[in-house]
C-alpha cells in the first residue's frame, strides 16, 4: 500500500524529511494553522512519513503542532504496524496532562459529549 511506501521513505530518509517537515506540517512562524482532519488520507500519509522520520531524527519533534501528539495516538491506534512507538510523544502528552492512549482519549471525548 501507499502507506507502507511512505513509512519506508520516512524510515530511510529522516534527514531529508527533517528539512521538509515544516512545510509538510504547514508550520508557519506567525500564522496559526487550522487543525487538519484525521479523515484526510493525504494528511495520514504525511503523518506516517514524518512520524517514521522522527523516530530517527529528534529535530522533527520541534516542528510538531500542539495537536500533533493527539493525532499521533489516534494514527498509532489505527495503524500500529506503520507508525513507530515514540516515547518522546508520550512524554509530551503526560507533561500536558493529556491521555496517552486511544482508549483514554475516547473516554475523554465521550465525557465532553455527555
Amino acid at each position: 500500500s501507499i502507506y507502507k511506501c511512505v513509512k519506508g521513505v520516512g524510515d530511510n530518509n529522516s534527514d531529508y524529511v527533517s528539512l521538509l517537515a515544516p512545510e509538510m506540517l504547514s508550520k508557519h512562524p506567525y500564522l496559526c494553522q487550522t487543525e487538519p482532519s484525521t479523515d484526510d488520507t493525504s494528511y495520514i500519509a504525511t503523518m506516517i512519513l514524518v512520524l517514521n522520520a522522527a523516530a530517527h531524527n529528534s529535530v522533527i519533534f520541534s516542528f510538531f503542532h500542539r495537536y500533533t501528539p493527539r493525532h499521533y495516538v489516534y494514527i498509532y491506534s489505527l495503524l500500529p504496524d506503520l507508525v513507530p512507538h515514540l516515547p518522546q510523544v508520550h512524554k509530551i502528552l503526560k507533561s500536558s496532562g493529556l491521555p496517552t492512549d486511544f482508549a483514554s482519549i475516547t473516554q475523554s471525548l465521550n465525557a465532553l459529549i455527555k
